[in-house]
C-alpha cells in the first residue's frame, strides 16, 4: 500500500457526476456531487476540482485518479478507467463482506451484479435498451410521496 498521498475517483453517471479523495489509509477526506448535464468533461473537471476544496489538499497531491461510469472516457484527470460494475463490486464487498446481490439503478440502465463471499464479481445483467430516466422517475415517485430520496430503500 502507498504510505502517503491521496487517491481520487471521479463517476461520471448519465444524471450525476461523483467525485472522492480518499488517503493512503482509504479514509475520504473530500467529495461532491455535480449534476453531469451535456458536457460531461466539464462536469468531471468541476466535481473534481469541488472535491479537492473540500479534502483541503491540490491536485498535484493525489498521486493517481481513476474514472467510472457512463461518461468514465470523458474524464481528462484520470490515469484510468474502470467499469461501475467491477466498482460496485469492489465498493459494497469492502463495506459488507458477504456474498451479496447489487442492484443499480442509474439514470442511463439498470444493473443486477451477484458478488461473491470474498468479494469476486460472479455475474451480471443489465437491461439492452436504453432506460434513461429510471432515476429520475424514482427521484419524482420519491418528492410525490415526501419522501426523502436517501430514505428510498
Amino acid at each position: 500500500m502507498v504510505s502517503e498521498g491521496y487517491f481520487g475517483g471521479i463517476d461520471v453517471g448519465a444524471s450525476a457526476t461523483k467525485a472522492v479523495i480518499v488517503d493512503a489509509a482509504g479514509e475520504v477526506v473530500g467529495r461532491s456531487t455535480v449534476d453531469s448535464g451535456m458536457d460531461f468533461v466539464a462536469a468531471s473537471q468541476a466535481a473534481y476540482e469541488s472535491c479537492l476544496d473540500d479534502a483541503g489538499c491540490s491536485a498535484e497531491q493525489v498521486a493517481r485518479v481513476v474514472a467510472s461510469g457512463y461518461g468514465r472516457k470523458n474524464v481528462p484527470v484520470a490515469q484510468g478507467t474502470k467499469t461501475e460494475i467491477a466498482c460496485h463490486a469492489k465498493g459494497a464487498h469492502h463495506s459488507f463482506s458477504e456474498a451479496m446481490t447489487i442492484v443499480d439503478i442509474g439514470g442511463q440502465d439498470n444493473k443486477i451484479i451477484k458478488v461473491g463471499a470474498t468479494g469476486e464479481l460472479l455475474d451480471f445483467k443489465m437491461n439492452r435498451k436504453c432506460a434513461a430516466g429510471t432515476g429520475a422517475f424514482l427521484e419524482e415517485i420519491a418528492r410525490r410521496v415526501g419522501l426523502p430520496l436517501e430514505e428510498m430503500n
